[in-house]
């Protein structure tokens, strides 16, 4: 148990359509035809009943079930078969990098006022990153610094759905982090890992290799796959 009594329920009736509780599982989810959108709660492992009852590490997951076979031949590559489409991010990270949050409710008398300014937190920050993945034109909303984290995964659902142009901007997005203004001198700015990496996939897909297993690379792979003009060369930079 995270909290006793109504405080899940509590926190989805404030998170706009989230309002179905999965006790056993301990996630709010709301569902839209395939789609099922999640909000995956994680106790403390300090947890001790009447001493301290905290929950962070929240985990934000869509899936969707509506892609056909004729429509899902990059899902079926990376994720061995089925029609199942999911993504998943630390709602951490989406709601600002590298900090930790985490809702306290040890005290019951603070309990719903608490849940109310986690849920508060909730939707002015995480709900966003659902959007992105509703519709092809709300990609380019998606912020840089998710894209070394969901970005192989959102190719896939962009691909299974033609959404072609969409995904070579994405991955253009992406390769641009590595030349983005950097004022260190250039003797301690880091290698262009990523055009390295996509480069190197590239070059297995070119050899008929199969997908590579790091992301990095199978993003080269991928592209050179699944987003290249076929009348066109794939090698350096991103086709299309």
């Amino acid at each position: 148990m995270i909290v006793a009594g109504s405080q899940p329920r509590e926190l989805g009736s404030r998170s706009p359509g989230f309002n179905t509780w999965v006790k056993s599982q301990l996630r709010l989810q709301r569902r839209a035809g395939t789609r099922v959108e999640q909000i995956h709660i994680r106790p403390s492992r300090f947890n001790r009943a009447c001493e301290s009852v905290t929950a962070s590490n929240l985990v934000l997951l869509v899936k969707d079930r509506g892609f056909g076979q004729a429509g899902s031949a990059s899902l079926r590559i990376r994720r061995g078969g089925g029609r199942l489409w999911s993504c998943r991010w630390t709602f951490d990270t989406v709601l600002d990098f590298g900090r930790r949050y985490e809702f306290e409710l040890t005290a019951p008398q603070y309990r719903i006022d608490r849940c109310a300014l986690f849920a508060r937190r909730v939707r002015d920050g995480g709900l966003r990153w659902f959007a992105y993945t509703r519709a092809p034109e709300d990609v380019g909303d998606i912020p840089d610094r998710f894209l070394d984290g969901c970005l192989p995964d959102i190719l896939e659902w962009l691909v299974a759905i033609d959404a072609v142009p969409q995904a070579r901007t994405l991955v253009q997005r992406w390769l641009g982090l590595d030349t983005a203004v950097d004022a260190r001198p250039a003797y301690l700015r880091p290698p262009p890992w990523r055009t390295i990496a996509f480069e190197k996939g590239q070059a297995i897909a070119k050899a008929g290799g199969g997908p590579p297993t790091a992301d990095s690379v199978w993003l080269g792979w991928f592209a050179s796959e699944f987003l290249a003009a076929r009348n066109q060369p794939a090698a350096g930079d991103v086709p299309g």
